[in-house]
């Protein structure tokens, strides 16, 4: 099962669950509405934060193969093409996981009549979420071209995500 079908299922799968509750302080089991929030729009997208790692280095992992390195070193397009190339898909997938989460997850909750979605916030939610994991694949993709192998991979991108609020701290 792909990244995305992971995300999206189990997004929806919180979303009509949580759309026949009821309130406990209410006696009378009156619908009432109450507004959706950035974080209960979609629970499980900051999955997405590691899958966008996982992401960029599953693209990148044939340049640590001999047969898959040689490949790329003999196609006619320049290196940064491919790499552009490769960055626009991670990308793509990751605004498109999150766009689509957002959209079925805030159509699901504004279907029921327990809650109320509004577009302004669920925006704010999509732009929340696929810059996070912009920012950690681009993290990824950077600490992938100094590393040479999948554990010095993680261990840059673990550093380059802690050195900001190492900083901070000092």
């Amino acid at each position: 099962i792909g990244y995305d079908a992971i995300i999206i299922v189990r997004n929806l799968l919180y979303a009509f669950s949580a759309r026949g509750h009821y309130y406990p302080g209410n006696p009378d089991f009156e619908p009432l509405t109450e507004p959706i929030t950035g974080g209960a729009l979609a629970p499980f997208t900051p999955l997405m934060l590691f899958f966008a790692s996982r992401m960029v280095t599953s693209m990148f992992s044939f340049l640590n193969e001999r047969k898959g390195s040689d490949f790329f070193h003999s196609i006619p397009y320049k290196r940064i093409c491919v790499y552009l190339s490769l960055i626009a898909s991670v990308c793509t997938w990751i605004v498109g996981i999150v766009f689509l989460t957002i959209l079925l997850n805030g159509i699901s909750f504004g279907t029921g009549s327990y809650y109320t979605v509004s577009i302004p916030n669920a925006f704010l939610t999509f732009l929340g979420h696929s810059v996070s994991a912009l920012v950690i694949a681009g993290i990824t993709a950077v600490a992938r071209m100094v590393s040479g192998t999948s554990a010095s991979c993680f261990l840059y991108t673990i550093s380059f995500l802690a050195a900001p609020r190492l900083l901070l701290l000092l």
